[in-house]
């Protein structure tokens, strides 16, 4: 897949699961991302795995200071 800019071979799976909070079913997808699985969310439950991955990806690319923030 093409994440930040280049092809890529990424390891994850998904899983729809019923969010309490929200009151509705969400898509998690778990990526290994170095050395550890990090989990991306969404409420379309139409998009691909490989379309929640780039999405997320191109975020992170265009937002600098993602990086300290998405480890809370």
């Amino acid at each position: 897949m093409n994440l930040y800019g280049k092809q890529r071979e990424v390891s994850a799976y998904s899983r729809v699961v019923m969010l309490k909070t929200l009151k509705r079913p969400v898509q998690v997808v778990w990526v290994f991302r170095r050395t550890q699985w990090i989990a991306l969310f969404t409420t379309d439950l139409n998009l691909s795995i490989t379309q929640i991955i780039e999405y997320y990806g191109a975020r992170w690319k265009s937002n600098p200071g993602s990086k300290n923030s998405s480890r809370t």
